[in-house]
């Protein structure tokens, strides 16, 4: 990928966080050096008028607006000042909109241990992605998911593991009612690598495997629900690290209280996503499972 491409990929990201219509720049050819050359421009005018500009170009020129244009001109000038040819594997389809999550470590999708928790052929959308404003913020939630999709629906594992905890015997709320979070029905699967996956808000009844029993990736497990603190009909998903990474909170002697992180996920057997499952505002049509 030259470098050209790589400035028509930012800019597209800038002008879609700043809720600009960018559909037509997309899909326009346009001479992208007099687009680098104009933002160039417009940032040093920016810069000698800031003692002179009127009130209403001080609201509308904010620090923000001035800060992520020097993010993008910094780009620019960092990549182009060599010749060299960066490889394709750089940006995926996806490239970074609707990233949260700065700096995570998403293995390439291609060579994940994991396939979507749903069966193949089926299509959903993420009602939630990773590192939001909302629940997924920080700690044990940041990098989990909640896909819209109605109960009963079939949920498969999405790796290889064995069942470590269940619990099936809370009722479905109606929707709009927000239940207590310790009354969501659970499936947790365990990995070899000590890695674990839970699966929430399961329908009443709807853990199809008993503890200790061993699951093969794709295997159906469970029905999805809207049990425990939840608004709508949903699966909420997430791989926890290994117990011997995560770090003991409790702060008495002789207690353990371990407190431990969800890990970045992405999926072998759905189209191409560098930056982990992206939300409904940016693919709207969701993620559907293919075979693998």
């Amino acid at each position: 990928m030259k470098c050209l491409d790589i400035i028509k990929v930012y800019l597209t990201v800038w002008v879609e966080k700043n809720d600009i219509e960018s559909r037509c720049f997309r899909d326009l050819d346009l001479d992208l050096k007099i687009i680098c050359l104009i933002i160039l421009f417009i940032s040093i005018v920016f810069t000698k008028l800031k003692t002179k500009l009127t009130r209403f170009k001080k609201e509308f020129l904010t620090l923000r607006m001035k800060r992520k244009i020097s993010v993008v001109i910094s780009y620019i000038i960092i990549s182009c000042s060599s010749n060299e040819v960066i490889s394709e594997e750089f940006f995926c389809a996806d490239s970074e909109l609707g990233v949260n999550c700065k700096g995570a470590d998403y293995i390439k999708n291609s060579e994940s241990l994991y396939v979507l928790p749903w069966e193949i052929g089926k299509t959903f959308r993420i009602g939630q992605g990773n590192c939001t404003s909302g629940s997924h913020s920080i700690g044990q939630f940041q990098f989990a998911y909640d896909v819209d999709m109605p109960i009963g629906t079939k949920i498969v594992a999405m790796r290889s593991g064995t069942v470590v905890k269940v619990l099936e015997n809370f009722e479905d709320l109606e929707t709009g009612i927000v239940g207590e979070i310790d009354e969501a029905n659970v499936i947790h699967i365990m990995h070899d690598d000590g890695t674990e996956a839970q699966y929430v808000h399961l329908t009443l009844n709807g853990v199809l495997k008993n503890e200790g029993d061993f699951v093969a990736q794709g295997e159906v497990i469970a029905l999805s629900g809207n049990t425990g603190k939840t608004t709508g009909p949903h699966l909420h998903f997430q791989v926890i690290q290994a117990l011997t990474e995560c770090e003991d909170t409790d702060p008495r002697e002789n207690y353990t209280w371990y407190s431990c992180n969800s890990i970045p996920l992405t999926f072998k057997n759905t189209s191409e996503h560098c930056f982990g499952l992206l939300d409904y505002n940016f693919v709207p049509d969701g993620y559907t499972a293919e075979s693998y």
